[in-house]
């Protein structure tokens, strides 16, 4: 620190009398020469001797280097009075009372200020002796008291056996002589025996933690044979409950977890694989493993040859486990500090659970009290820097580590790869059969346009039949009359349908339903582990996204008369940010529509489903032929990252078998044919809808402009709608736009009809991947 030149008169006079009835040397006691050495000298050289240490011109004269360089002072006479430390210099400084601030930089933290505070009024205790070089530190020999050579924990096991006793006639065993010798050394006798029926509670409560069942409690309490509690007690041993019981507490002193953090659960930094340690556990104490063998196998298990030749040591890779459980964080900047955090909990677990012994202190000092140098501590610190449990850097990995012999792993890697090419090539084949059959569709185009009217326009009694059925009633492909219903815009509003598949979009696993916009979104997780996309979606589950103006639903169509009862929940599934969501659950009618519950969420927050109103219940809802239970999802102010999760469950109230859930479309969301609408678990098709429900982005529609090719199929359809024209004259648009496309289709190549650009572009749309022809 930086002592100033200018020194108040009455301090002056204050540091001479102190100095001339102050001795130069004294004599201190070993405990505050080791408080000297290893609080105070530390702090000086750290944030002193840069200004004040052995350098040519300290700052203000002032050097803190010895006792007699601390009395004497600098410009501004002594830095401190012994014994006083109110009255000295040093500590008015270091406290920022006046103008005199040291050090300048920043002011020492309460702690600091009060070991100087401590030394001074302890007398300036200074060490005779000269501390030594990190050289001189590491090749000195290591010394131990023999205090600390005769610390208990230190001490060879020894027999002692128990003394003579008074009631000779109580103890069954040699354990029991051991238990009666210390009850009679402090003049307590045994308690009574206990019955059968604790003493069988207290034996399956102690060895499985779980209590007897009615069945072993009458068998016990039946068996008077001699080793009637040796059978129980063997029973309960090889019971799988006492490895799980006992295990546990192994993997508390472990510091075991199935996760780093809840909120990033299946990232590269979490422990994912944690449970196969703790499998391992419970089946070590569950086939008496040794304990040496226990403690080896979680060391260097991953070193130990395996029983077979040409395979691998398993349980030992796997026991190796406790070393990769630790901690740290996901990442680091500083990616030498992660390490060297590894490694410090791996040489704490290892100390803790294996010796007995807090070893970590020693990675900044030599241990006081046990014999543990820091030499020692770095010494082990050198072997498990040279495991390498994760790749330091932020959001780490973690490494990977076989379980099979590397054979396995080269004809697996062989599979995955043919595997990869045949995906590409099925890939590419499946999409040029998708284009081949959408070209070979437009000769229906005709077809398709009247069936997509009289579709919209399907009788009463037809009300509850699907536009896949209606399809294949008139002999048109399922898949396709709703995309054309849809392109022509014939969909109601409410009904709009997702219509571009997504495969493992923004993770591996996760696939969907858009529109060919951004959103709205369906999503669903295939994988058995939950998927941040960002917004974490569970495993198995599904979650949707609102488009920024208007919401996104799933329908699910009931196909018969029938009471269902109605389960189910929404949840924001990205908690950072977003403003959450709005959502009502709609019976959806023909002709009406009756609200059965809603709700609002803040971002991160949860609801489950209520009714809306004391006379709707969601326990009994009485449903027709084609009525559908909609759930939807809206945006409130800031949409961007509102995933919801949604949960949706019904139930037939009369066939106790018919249940249903929006998790039952994970397994095929994408399979060919089972798309949007998607079947039920039942086999019945067309159950689940995957709807937009935003009005300002209708279908795409060819009518723009007076020479668009559907422009007389649209001004002939308003004039039906109208009642000026029938559906005979919209049935010959339909022929005659069919035969315009069966001219161009037969057109030789690069000799098409005259005036074919409208046309011709149509023909490119319809048989293109984006068009009503696609397949699902």
């Amino acid at each position: 620190m930086c002592m100033p030149r200018v020194l108040k008169p009455a301090a002056i006079c204050l540091v001479l009398l102190a100095s001339m009835a102050q001795a130069w040397a004294e004599d201190f006691d070993a405990a505050a020469l080791e408080f000297f050495e290893t609080s105070v000298r530390p702090l000086l050289v750290e944030r002193c001797h840069k200004c004040h240490g052995d350098i040519a011109n300290p700052k203000g004269g002032l050097k803190l280097t010895s006792r007699a360089a601390v009395l004497t002072g600098g410009d501004s006479g002594a830095a401190a009075i012994a014994g006083k430390a109110q009255e000295s210099l040093l500590v008015e400084a270091i406290e920022y009372r006046d103008s005199l601030q040291m050090p300048p930089d920043a002011k020492l933290s309460q702690q600091q200020i009060e070991i100087l505070r401590k030394w001074v009024s302890l007398g300036l205790p200074w060490s005779t002796a000269e501390p030594q070089t990190a050289e001189a530190r590491a090749n000195a020999p290591v010394e131990f008291s023999d205090e600390q050579r005769n610390f208990w924990s230190f001490q060879p096991v020894r027999i002692v056996l128990p003394g003579d006793l008074r009631d000779a006639s109580w103890p069954k065993s040699t354990l029991d002589r051991y238990i009666l010798a210390q009850l009679e050394e402090h003049a307590l006798k045994p308690a009574p025996p206990a019955g059968k029926r604790a003493l069988l509670r207290r034996a399956t409560f102690d060895l499985t933690g779980l209590p007897p069942t009615p069945a072993e409690m009458k068998a016990f309490l039946a068996d008077d044979s001699p080793d009637a509690f040796a059978r129980v007690v063997d029973r309960l041993l090889a019971s799988p409950a006492y490895g799980e019981r006992w295990g546990r507490h192994w993997l508390d002193v472990v510091r075991y977890a199935d996760c780093k953090d809840l909120r990033d659960i299946g990232q590269p930094y979490d422990i994912v694989e944690s449970y196969r340690y703790r499998d391992w556990v419970v089946g070590a104490f569950n086939r008496d493993l040794p304990y040496d063998q226990f403690v080896v196998d979680q060391i260097a298990g991953d070193l130990l040859p395996a029983r077979e030749p040409g395979t691998v040591n398993r349980d030992g890779i796997i026991a190796t486990g406790m070393l990769t459980i630790g901690p740290w964080g996901p990442g680091d900047a500083d990616t030498q500090k992660m390490h060297t955090d590894m490694v410090d909990d791996q040489i704490n677990v290892v100390s803790r659970a294996m010796l007995g012994l807090t070893i970590g202190c020693a990675r900044c000092h030599d241990h006081k009290f046990d014999p543990i140098p820091t030499a020692d501590y770095y010494s082990l610190a050198g072997i498990f820097f040279s495991t390498h449990i994760a790749v330091p850097q932020i959001s780490a990995p973690y490494n990977k580590v076989p379980l099979v012999p590397k054979e396995v792993i080269t004809k697996s890697e062989a599979h995955a790869a043919r595997a990869t090419e045949l995906e590409k090539r099925l890939a590419t084949v499946r999409d040029e059969e998708f284009a081949l059959l959408a070209k070979s569709s437009v000769a229906q185009t005709g077809r398709y346009l009247l069936a997509a009217w009289d579709y919209r326009h399907r009788p009463q009694d037809k009300a509850a039949q699907t536009a896949p059925q209606f399809a294949a009633e008139q002999g048109l492909r399922p898949d396709a009359l709703p995309q054309w219903i849809d392109y022509l815009g014939l969909s109601s509003a409410e009904m709009r349908l997702l219509n571009v598949p997504l495969r493992d979009h923004a993770a591996k696993g996760v696939h969907g339903w858009k529109t060919d916009r951004a959103e709205p979104i369906l999503l669903v997780n295939t994988n058995d582990q939950p998927v941040n996309v960002p917004g974490t979606i569970p495993a198995r589950g599904v979650a949707i996204h609102p488009g920024p103006t208007a919401g996104v639903a799933i329908a699910w169509r009931s196909t018969r008369h029938d009471r269902v009862r109605v389960r189910g929940s929404v949840t924001d599934a990205h908690a950072a940010c977003g403003n959450g969501v709005d959502w009502t659950l709609e019976h959806r009618k023909p002709t009406s529509t009756l609200a059965l519950a809603s709700g609002s969420i803040a971002n991160g927050g949860k609801q489950a489903f209520e009714p809306d109103e004391k006379n709707v219940s969601l326990e009994s809802v009485a449903l027709e032929p084609g009525d559908y239970l909609q759930l939807a999802i809206f945006p409130k102010g800031e949409y961007s990252c509102d995933l919801t999760d949604i949960e949706l469950e019904i139930a037939s109230l009369a066939d106790d078998k018919r249940t249903w859930s929006v998790a039952e479309i994970v397994d095929d969301v994408l399979d060919s044919g089972k798309g949007n609408p998607h079947r039920d678990a039942h086999g019945e098709p067309g159950v689940w809808h995957f709807l937009d429900l935003d009005t300002t982005h209708g279908p795409k529609r060819a009518d723009a402009g007076p020479n668009a090719p559907l422009a007389a199929w649209f001004a002939m359809a308003a004039k039906v709608e109208s009642g000026t024209a029938t559906r005979d004259d919209l049935d010959q648009i339909a022929r005659d736009l069919q035969s315009a496309l069966d001219s161009l289709l037969a057109a030789p190549a690069g000799n098409p009809p005259n005036n074919p650009a409208p046309l011709a572009g149509w023909l490119a749309e319809l048989a293109g991947d984006k068009g009503p022809f696609r397949a699902a």
